[in-house]
């Protein structure tokens, strides 16, 4: 035992499977992507439904891609407050700003929950092959779900410091 926090061990088994599914969708796409050029260009005949496959793996990805993004803290972060004032009161903005954070994106995973659970009935489905959308919105809310909960070990974590020093940097 390395001696991490356990939350630590789950969250980044979560976001290897999250980086396996986006690696899939990436694959996927790609190959979509090329058997279609080949069969439009080369055999003068387009594959009816294509744009459907394409659209829906690029979610798959770009939903893995936020969960993946989430856990490696690759968002973008504007850092201006630590340049006018010291690391106590940029302490307390990072909590508060990371609080938000998970409150932000937790309604949106609430948000896609209930979206995607209208399903069919709601018309939520691609227009092309018919590929119901309520397992991509689901996919969705799972990615966000993920990011609020590495937002909220983030905010416990910064509560735990007591060296502010290395806020500044």
């Amino acid at each position: 035992m390395d001696g991490s926090p356990p939350a630590k061990g789950v969250l980044e088994r979560a976001a290897i499977l999250f980086r396996i599914v986006g690696a899939l969708a990436l694959l996927a796409l790609t190959l979509t992507t090329v058997i279609s050029v080949v069969w439009r260009y080369f055999l003068a005949d387009p594959i009816f439904g294509v744009e459907d496959l394409s659209s829906l793996t690029l979610g798959v990805f770009v939903a893995a891609a936020i969960a993946v993004a989430a856990r490696e803290k690759a968002h973008i972060e504007v850092d201006i407050v630590a340049e006018l004032f010291g690391p106590r009161l940029r302490k307390a903005t990072l909590f508060l700003a990371t609080l938000v954070g998970v409150g932000i994106v937790g309604v949106a995973a609430y948000a896609l929950v209930v979206k995607g659970s209208c399903g069919q009935a709601c018309g939520q489905f691609s227009p092309n092959l018919s590929i119901p959308h309520m397992p991509f919105y689901f996919l969705f809310a799972a990615a966000f779900a993920f990011y609020a909960i590495v937002l909220t070990v983030e905010a416990v974590r910064l509560l735990q410091r007591t060296d502010t020093r290395e806020l500044i940097e």
